[in-house]
């Protein structure tokens, strides 16, 4: 099912010692080369769970215990999402992990 190869980006924030403390983001690869699987989500899935309509927003798996955060971005290509949130494994198969993902336009944080 993890046919795909994503790069997991984690952020990181501190304060500009020289511009009045103005909080600096960075994003550093926390994993590369992450199998996963990027689809699509459904617009009845994403109302379902409690999402807006209109925005394109992709289902994703990872491997269970990865531990993607709210706070972190996924590559794939040359698309990029934030995580919109998590969706605990109502079952408790525990074999991957389901995140939902925002797509955001323009470059990778990185």
């Amino acid at each position: 099912m993890l046919t795909q190869s994503c790069t997991l980006l984690r952020k990181s924030t501190t304060q500009d010692a020289s511009v009045n403390g103005a909080p600096i983001t960075t994003w550093a690869t926390s994993v590369a080369a992450l199998p996963c699987s990027v689809q699509l989500l459904s617009a009845s899935e994403a109302f379902r769970l409690g999402f807006e309509q209109g925005e394109r927003l992709y289902d994703a798996y990872f491997e269970y215990g990865t531990g993607v955060l709210d706070t972190d971005a996924i590559t794939l290509g040359s698309q990029w999402f934030s995580v919109a949130g998590t969706v605990p494994d109502d079952v408790g198969r525990n074999a991957y992990e389901r995140v939902i993902l925002r797509e955001q336009m323009g470059a990778p944080p990185v």
